[in-house]
This record gives structure tokens, sequence and C-alpha cells, in this order.
């Protein structure tokens, strides 16, 4: 808590009237996004949230520059998860986000979902009030993500090393078209094919990391499930 808050990572958390749901409001992407969360004594956690919009803060700029921006970022970056914490209901972790600006409509979405989770696992909802199981919580949500984060990271050194080996793999027809270029070059053939080469890496690899990314995690097994009691366990340890 006192790391949090020298380092200013301390945000306002707000219960429902009945006790069934957190709900704080984050910056993100800009602009501010109302996020309810809730945990079920079996450690399932249902969060609900209004969408993100990219570029929230509006930025002075021409068509035509507001077009390239998109294009470098799609080429760059491929398809970025709109949301931080992803759906990964096959890990306990139900996450969906809503098309609206008004709290209200949140909230009633998501007493909806907690209802129907409810009736579907067969469990209950401890007293969503108090600060140390909003850690838990929170603890159970940075596993989520840092479990998808690893496998991200790894994701990216295997499209890198699969790269790097297609290249190798290729230094023989390589060495035939740089062959063939410095006859027209002047000797720039083997240079150019190199500069050809870091420009598809550059430009192949994020994207493709990405993709792969979003794809593969949700097939994994997941972090293990925890009830609540030995989350909050971990928090009086802590």
């Amino acid at each position: 808590m006192v790391r949090a808050t020298e380092e200013g990572e301390v945000e306002d958390v707000f219960t429902s009237h009945d006790r069934r749901i957190f709900a704080a409001v984050n910056a993100f992407f800009g602009g501010p996004v109302v996020v309810m969360r809730t945990i079920f004594e079996n450690g399932v956690v249902v969060e609900t949230v209004t969408r993100p919009k990219r570029g929230a803060l509006p930025v002075e700029k021409s068509v035509d520059v507001a077009l390239v921006d998109r294009l470098v970022g799609k080429m760059t970056s491929g398809n970025m998860p709109l949301w931080a914490r992803q759906d990964r209901p096959q890990w306990g972790y139900h996450v969906e986000l809503v098309d609206t600006e008004q709290p209200s409509e949140l909230w009633q979405r998501h007493r909806q979902r907690i209802d129907e989770l409810a009736q579907k696992l067969q469990t209950s909802l401890p007293p969503q009030d108090n600060l140390p199981l909003y850690i838990a919580l929170s603890q159970r949500s940075h596993e989520i993500t840092n479990y998808s984060g690893r496998w991200r990271k790894y994701i990216g050194f295997g499209v890198i090393a699969g790269i790097v080996v297609l290249i190798f793999g290729m230094l023989p027809v390589l060495g035939g078209w740089a062959a063939a270029l410095n006859a027209q070059t002047r000797g720039a053939g083997g240079i150019l094919i190199s500069m050809a080469f870091a420009i598809l890496l550059m430009f192949a690899r994020i994207p493709l990391s990405v993709e792969l990314g979003n794809r593969i995690p949700p097939l994994l097994p997941g972090p293990p499930m925890r009830p609540v009691a030995d989350l909050l366990q971990e928090v009086v340890l802590s």
C-alpha cells in the first residue's frame, strides 16, 4: 500500500448498495473507463467495462495524417486488444465490453451477468464491500493478465526465431538474388537484400506476434482456479 501510494497507483473504489459489485473509474487510451467487477466464492471473476475508445482525447490532425497514422499503427501493432484484461471464461475470468457511457446501464448489465453466472456455476457471492477482498480480486486479475503476458512474450520470441530460421534457410536463394542485383547495382545487391529483409522483419514480426498472442493463450489451461478463501489468505500473508 505504501509503495502504491508513493508511485501514484491509488484509485477510488466504490461498492454497490447491495454489496455485490465493486466499481472504479480508470483512465485508458486517454479517456475515462468505468469498470465493474465481482468475484465469486469459487474465485470466478466477472468484469463489465464501458468500451474504451482508442484516442479518446481529440488531437488536431489533417485527414491525410490521420490515415497514415492508422495505417502505420495497423502495420506495426496488428490487432491489439482493446482492453488490457481479456475475456477468459475457461480460466474463470469473464470480461464484457459494453457500448454505453451510462453507468446505470453498465450496472444493470453487470447485475444480469452475475445473476446468470451464479445460477450456472451454483456458487455464492461474498459481500463486495471490503478492501482485502478487492485486493484479492485485483491480484487474481493481475495473475490472469501476467499469465497471458508471459505467453505473449514467449510467442514474440518464437516469431523472431522463426523469421531468423527462415532467413538462414533462404540464404542460398538470397545469395542468388544478391548476385543478380550486384550486376545492376555495382555490388550493392547484398545491401539491398539485407535492407529488404530488415524491413520485412520490422513490419511482419509485431503484427504476427500480436495475432498469435491473441489466438494461442485462450487454448492453454491457464492459471489454476483458487477460491476466495485462498486468495484472501495470500492478502493477509502479504
